[in-house]
């Protein structure tokens, strides 16, 4: 029989638990009839998912202060604002998913915003480069809790419904669409007006405020409840076995190589390098870069919210894996027309590029729907483990590439620097750097039609 068919018997049979602790068929497939608690549940993980993009770009519009304050070089600051911050999300996510399936988000999750509120304190504070690093690894452990907690939430609350498809979907176009934009004008404007530390500390605010509110309406569900059925009976550690399943799933390796293939170029250039490029290597001015970056941003919240119903009007998987192929290669022809932008920056053929690897973010929606959806996941009980190993692979290779960019930057760079002696990088540099995201985009959509194929196979 199909693997992806088996959900079914799963789906007929499962009891889900809402937030209250109570058994919840599997036919509660309308929004209306979730309760008060299960939606103020769902809103506190938004929150948390949205400062957790917030916090992987917000070294984009402060990037040139950081240099000017440690004297680093794109090397140095990549690695101190993006490879630490990724590396240490990368490291979070299978001890996250342990926590999530065994203690429960209830206390996982709160936990989780206090360390995030404490690291950006730290980072704001930071007298040297080594205390920032230290900030920054603490902001990547802390967030590594916030997608697979969402995750694990919403299929706890929903299960494997078009209603938790929708919801998941919500929050993966809701939290990166906001928290991108948060982190461009918005952080941007906060740091013009108190400086970079200053920016920090105050963001700290929010996550140790949203720490009390989800640890309020986050429940782990009634031991009565979840005796009801055997499979929502966890320990602390996952079965020995699930792991080599996961690593041994030709699907979860094609799904690694798409969703790394369009994030990890995102991440880089959005979240550190989007506004240098186009200040220094394009010749605009400040305004008018961090307008184009903001652009990019309001562009990834609308193809995100766009893509929402189209996935889940989709169904096939097959098809949805089709659809993430037609994105990867969206965003492939953005980065190939800045690549070959070496002798003169167009802006309008720049803003269209802009656009176009904005409108890519939408993957992650239905890279993420047919992932927790996977019959490793056993329904809900096992969502947090296996999202939490599929994300520290995806995510290793997110922490990666900042550094690799950087070093293809300093290889390229002329000589160039600005008044405070940090380096300034022209179209060449940029040009020869962003060749590796075509790459990575390529392997995306060939991986994304290889998953379509195994999928269909199955059926």
């Amino acid at each position: 029989s199909s693997v992806f068919g088996a959900n079914l018997a799963v789906r007929q049979s499962r009891l889900v638990l809402d937030p209250a602790g109570s058994p919840v068929g599997e036919d509660m497939t309308g929004l209306r009839d979730a309760g008060c608690r299960a939606w103020c549940a769902y809103l506190s993980v938004m929150i948390f998912f949205v400062f957790d993009v917030f916090c992987r770009l917000i070294g984009d519009d402060v990037t040139n202060d950081i240099q000017d304050t440690f004297g680093l070089n794109a090397v140095s600051v990549s690695t101190a604002t993006g490879t630490t911050f990724f590396a240490a999300y990368a490291v979070a996510q299978m001890p996250a998913g342990i926590l999530l399936d065994g203690m429960g988000p209830k206390y996982a999750m709160p936990a989780a915003m206090l360390l995030l509120a404490a690291s950006l304190v730290v980072a704001g504070t930071a007298p040297n480069i080594t205390v920032f690093v230290v900030g920054r690894a603490l902001s990547g452990l802390a967030c590594g809790f916030a997608w697979i907690g969402t995750v694990k939430v919403v299929r706890s609350c929903w299960g494997l419904t078009r209603s938790g498809d929708l919801l998941l979907g919500a929050v993966n176009a809701g939290g990166t669409g906001v928290g991108a934009f948060l982190a461009a004008s918005p952080f941007g404007l906060l740091s013009d007006a108190f400086g970079w530390r200053g920016a920090f500390l105050a963001v700290a605010a929010v996550p140790l405020v949203l720490a009390p509110f989800a640890f309020m309406v986050i429940s782990n569900g009634s031991h009565a409840a979840q005796n009801h059925d055997s499979e929502m009976q966890q320990s602390l550690l996952p079965s020995p076995t699930l792991l080599p399943q996961i690593l041994s799933t030709p699907r979860i390796w094609c799904l690694v190589v798409f969703m790394a293939g369009f994030d990890a170029p995102f991440e880089t250039f959005t979240g550190i390098w989007a506004a240098p490029f186009l200040k220094t290597a394009c010749h605009w001015t400040a305004s008018a870069a961090t307008n184009a970056v903001s652009l990019l941003q309001l562009v990834t919240l609308a193809s995100m919210l766009l893509a929402t119903p189209v996935v889940t009007a989709l169904r096939i998987v097959p098809r949805q894996c089709l659809f993430m192929a037609a994105l990867s290669a969206f965003g492939l022809a953005g980065f190939v027309q800045l690549v070959w932008s070496t002798q003169h920056c167009n802006p309008l053929l720049t803003t269209l590029s802009l656009v176009s690897i904005g409108a890519t973010q939408a993957g992650g929606i239905v890279g993420w729907i047919v992932a927790s959806k996977d019959p490793l996941c056993q329904g809900a009980a096992s969502t947090g483990y296996v999202a939490g190993t599929l994300n520290a692979m995806i995510i290793a290779i997110d922490a990666m590439t900042p550094g690799l960019f950087g070093m293809f930057l300093d290889l390229n760079w002329h000589g160039a620097v600005d008044a405070q002696g940090g380096r300034l990088y022209d179209l060449t540099a940029f040009s020869e750097a962003m060749t590796m995201f075509c790459f990575m985009l390529a392997a995306g959509c060939g991986s994304s039609i290889v998953l379509s194929c195994l999928v269909s196979k199955t059926n």
